[in-house]
């Protein structure tokens, strides 16, 4: 099944089941932001997260499913970010996790994102005549988010401090690039890849992984 429509179809399937939440922003975007919950976001994740390689313009030989900017799931090229350059290979056990935990990952970090007034709704509905004013979440508070959320797994629990830094670090890179191509699929833009590609350059600027070409 085409991905956008699987997509669309499971949106317009659970839109009804937002509920008055405080998760609920109190502003949305006219058109496609649904709030479907966390059941129904964590589905198109995973769908997103296990998607295989596709080259469907084979002459151009562009990897056009998810791994073309992650890597992994059989595709040439090992999991790391692709998105932007300088690209890296991840080498830390972040990549050992299971691809559900993976989702529930970046479902909680974009929701802190979110409460922060980071997320491209914020940008949107808070900056889009003067993009002079908006600034991504530092790294820095994603990281201690991350490291708190992680902490709770046992996998986590038991590497060794310089081992847990390059896990967290790599998982927010990971976490954002896997959320924003979902995000692509609500809003198909080329606006929405610009500001996905500035979140990621945000978190690679401030220190560049040793793997990087």
């Amino acid at each position: 099944m085409n991905n956008r429509l699987f997509a669309l179809g499971l949106v317009l399937l659970l839109a009804g089941q937002c509920t008055a939440t405080a998760q609920c922003k109190e502003k949305r975007l006219p058109a496609l932001n649904f709030e479907i919950g966390k059941k129904g976001e964590l589905a198109m994740l995973l769908n997103v997260a296990t998607s295989r390689p596709y080259f469907g313009r084979a002459a151009v030989g562009v990897d056009e499913s998810p791994t073309g900017i992650r890597g992994g799931n059989g595709s040439k090229r090992p999991m790391g970010q692709y998105l932007i350059a300088p690209y890296c290979v991840f080498s830390s056990s972040y990549t050992k996790e299971s691809a559900e935990t993976m989702c529930q990952f970046a479902y909680a970090l974009h929701r802190f994102v979110a409460q922060k007034d980071g997320d491209y709704d914020s940008y949107t509905l808070n900056y889009s005549k003067t993009s002079s004013g908006f600034k991504y979440l530092p790294l820095a508070e994603q990281r201690v988010f991350a490291r708190t959320w992680w902490e709770k797994q046992k996998s986590f629990i038991s590497l060794s401090e310089e081992q847990k830094g390059q896990f967290v670090e790599e998982a927010v890179v990971d976490a954002t690039n896997l959320y924003g191509r979902y995000a692509e699929r609500i809003y198909p833009t080329a606006r929405y890849l610009a500001w996905q590609k500035g979140a990621v350059g945000a978190l690679l600027g401030p220190k560049k992984y040793q793997k990087c070409e």
